[in-house]
């Protein structure tokens, strides 16, 4: 009775969590450490030692997996230690809080995979917080004043406080919308193709261009890994299409995407927004419930493979010569662009190649590592550290946006060569699991591996380590893979259902 009560209460409990860590993450701020970050640890604690009695099935984990587990344990570890020689402790000391925080949920991810089913489960509940987190961004486009900056900022941010953020949950979306969408049940099938359309109209109402390759990379991955690519594509169609469509219309009104509008245009367009949104939202529900994709896909596989083509290659031409008539040498606009500084916050910049100050920043942060080469400034100092090399005043900055060079920063050789070792780890780990997992959880691993994937993609030109909102379930989904398909240890086995 107590290892069902247990059991039974684990997913509910991560649930839970992720949705306090997305909701009430405190975007890059260390606030939400003190009640989401609390609850995680405790959380975790409990489940660990309900492992160790039996109650939970206990993770067996390869080579690979533990070096994942172990990088960033160690990780953590170095970034505690660097409160010694950091230029300034306290936030030293608050980045191992983090990274206690983040072991915490990696552990919830590894006890949640290796239970009977985990990954379907998994999956179900990071699709279920993504999806309404994307569903309020979308509310604070019809109702500007639902949010404090409703008025003032068009690109969609919220509830994670930033829009390349909130680009990298609705990323992982569209995978696991494209695993819902594979259901028997009429409902959950409607309801996928739904989280797709959702997840497409959020993506680029966040206008990040990081976001876009993210979202493109995991459709990638779903569709070399998927054994259904025909039926997936036509699924992928159902959302993605209305979902560009309405997307379309609301890069045409300025009030809705340019910051700074009037807040009575803002309020019209955002209700006519809202009907379109709805109405998209129910003609793709629609035709998912209504639609024979599999029917189509299994008799009518040739013709449909050849549309799919020739709609792709059409889409690439047109696009390439758009870009050839709109900018003439595509070679020396490229250079150009790329040297540019800041970008303007409108829909154009998903045109645009400038860097957005960021190679200023990474050469910032090459210099301090040169000067520390070893240990670094000390975990979550660049902003401070910066400041001996920076050029320009005038643009400010956390973190370097990179991950890798983040670390080598902050945590100099050492913390980078760590951070090459959890990557690694998780690569490699992903990888066996996906092979590991089989019959109706692997579709569910794929999905998982996408949102793993589109964080890494982010993490090359984006900071989202600050933010627990995308990296707690990014670490869930990565626990859930790397645990799967192996038999529990002893002592945790009985505790299967």
């Amino acid at each position: 009775m107590q290892q069902r009560v247990v059991q039974a209460g684990l997913l509910p409990a991560i649930a839970v969590l992720v949705a306090l860590a997305v909701f009430d993450g405190s975007g890059s701020r260390d606030d939400a450490l003190a009640t989401v970050g609390i609850a995680a640890l405790a959380t975790a604690t409990v489940a660990a030692g309900a492992s160790l009695l039996g109650l939970l099935p206990r993770p067996r984990l390869g080579a690979r997996e533990l070096a994942a587990c172990l990088g960033i344990a160690a990780l953590t570890a170095w970034a505690g230690l660097s409160i010694v020689w950091s230029i300034a402790g306290d936030r030293s000391w608050e980045w191992l809080g983090r990274g206690a925080v983040y072991l915490a949920f990696a552990l919830l991810g590894l006890l949640a995979g290796t239970r009977a089913r985990g990954l379907r489960r998994t999956a179900a509940v990071l699709a279920g917080v993504i999806a309404a987190a994307l569903v309020w961004a979308l509310l604070g486009v019809a109702i500007p004043s639902l949010f404090e900056d409703g008025d003032r900022i068009a690109r969609l941010r919220e509830p994670v406080d930033y829009w390349n953020a909130l680009a990298l949950l609705a990323g992982g979306g569209l995978g696991l919308g494209l695993w819902v969408g594979r259901s028997r049940g009429a409902i959950v099938r409607a309801s996928g193709a739904v989280g797709v359309f959702v997840a497409v109209v959020a993506l680029l109402l966040t206008q990040s261009r990081a976001g876009v390759v993210g979202g493109a990379a995991v459709l990638c991955l779903w569709f070399v890994l998927s054994d259904e690519r025909v039926a997936d594509a036509l699924r992928a169609l159902l959302g993605i299409v209305p979902g560009l469509l309405v997307v379309g219309w609301a890069f045409t009104q300025p009030a809705l995407v340019e910051d700074g509008a009037l807040r009575s245009d803002r309020v019209a367009d955002g209700r006519v927004f809202a009907v379109l949104t709805l109405a998209g939202a129910v003609l793709v529900a629609v035709a998912a419930w209504r639609l024979p994709v599999e029917r189509l896909a299994a008799t009518h596989a040739g013709p449909v493979r050849r549309g799919l083509v020739i709609v792709c290659v059409v889409g690439v031409v047109v696009a390439g010569g758009g870009l050839v008539a709109a900018v003439g040498n595509p070679f020396s606009w490229v250079s150009s662009q790329v040297s540019r500084g800041e970008c303007v916050n409108e829909p154009g910049r998903l045109g645009e190649l400038c860097a957005n100050n960021r190679l200023a920043w990474w050469e910032e942060s090459l210099r301090i590592a040169a000067d520390r080469p070893l240990a670094g400034s000390g975990a979550g100092t660049f902003e401070i550290a910066r400041t001996r090399y920076r050029e320009d005043a005038s643009r400010p900055a956390s973190e370097p946006h990179s991950v890798p060079l983040q670390l080598l920063a902050d945590l100099g050789a050492i913390g980078l060569l760590l951070g090459i070792v959890v990557a690694l780890g998780a690569v490699l780990g992903v990888r066996h699991g996906l092979r590991r997992a089989d019959g109706r959880e692997r579709p569910a691993a794929i999905a998982l591996a996408g949102l793993v994937f589109a964080y890494g993609v982010h993490a090359l030109v984006d900071y989202p380590l600050d933010f627990i909102a995308v990296t707690a379930p990014a670490l869930v989904a990565l626990g859930a893979l790397l645990a799967v398909g192996r038999e529990p240890v002893a002592g945790g086995r009985s505790g299967l259902p």
